[in-house]
């Protein structure tokens, strides 16, 4: 396994850093799968640290996200080229927050606002940015945007070679979905997330445990507390820190306990590679 070579965008809520991506793939089947998905996409740290299989999904409701994979996998050359060619200015961030969401403007350059918007920004939250959120960097040696640049685009385009995009909501997917031989790995926003289109109260929560306990394949899902143990699955937690970045450019630890809920199948798979 292994997905230490690929970046994609320091998205919130996502499973970059800290081994996190790593962990939750570790205890995800991957021999005899024939599918993949993940319901509530992001940057899809998960999958970049999981060998591919034959089918794969990922998806998310929020058209941005969805719409800036497209360009990684369809336009690499010419996003990439973008990309490392942005500068860490306050203009262009200006300039993203109203090309994001303008239906006159070609995808790739809706996409790259929303680079823009993410690495620019105090805070990788999705939901609420102003010209005032523009995030300053006081170090002389900053000279693009972010820390993903062309090289990076290209390995993500590859990676992404044959993977189906879908943006649409996560309880449709997976009603759709059967199977005993898929795995799925769910990152739903937790209950009270503002950041999403999954606004506090979007998310039927009722449903979504249902849909996931009639699944036949191994399932996964990630969260904090106590939100999922109404499962009745197993539960396993690693503890980071998480460091949120300050209007200034620097960032603070936050101790956080990740929690990941899963089914018996993933269970029995784990316990059979070593895993648990």
């Amino acid at each position: 396994m292994g997905g230490g070579k690929y970046r994609a965008l320091p998205y919130y809520g996502g499973k970059r850093g800290n081994g996190k991506a790593e962990w939750i793939a570790g205890l995800l089947p991957w021999e005899n799968v024939s599918c993949y998905v993940e319901p509530f996409a992001g940057m899809a740290g998960v999958l970049l640290a999981r060998p591919p299989v034959k089918v794969e999904m990922l998806n998310d409701l929020n058209g941005r996200v969805v719409n800036w994979w497209r360009a990684v996998r369809d336009t690499p050359e010419e996003f990439g080229w973008l990309v490392s060619n942005t500068p860490r200015s306050r203009d262009e961030f200006q300039w993203a927050l109203t090309a994001v969401d303008n239906p006159d403007l070609p995808p790739l350059r809706r996409a790259l606002a929303f680079h823009i918007l993410i690495n620019q920004c105090v805070n990788t939250g999705d939901s609420s940015r102003s010209a005032g959120s523009w995030r300053r960097r006081f170090d002389l040696f900053v000279y693009k945007m972010s820390d993903v640049d062309a090289a990076d685009i290209y390995r993500l385009a590859d990676r992404l070679r044959g993977v189906q995009l879908e943006n649409t909501d996560a309880l449709n997917l997976l009603e759709r979905i059967a199977g005993d031989r898929a795995v799925i790995y769910c990152d739903p926003p937790y209950h009270s997330a503002n950041t999403t289109p999954y606004k506090e109260g979007g998310l039927d929560v009722g449903r979504m445990a249902e849909l996931l306990a009639a699944q036949n394949g191994a399932v996964a899902i990630s969260g904090y507390g106590d939100e999922w143990d109404m499962l009745g699955w197993e539960r396993h937690e690693r503890r980071y820190a998480r460091y949120q970045i300050n209007p200034n450019g620097g960032s603070e630890p936050e101790p956080r306990t990740e929690v990941l809920w899963v089914n018996e199948k993933c269970r029995q798979g784990a316990v059979k590679r070593g895993m648990l």
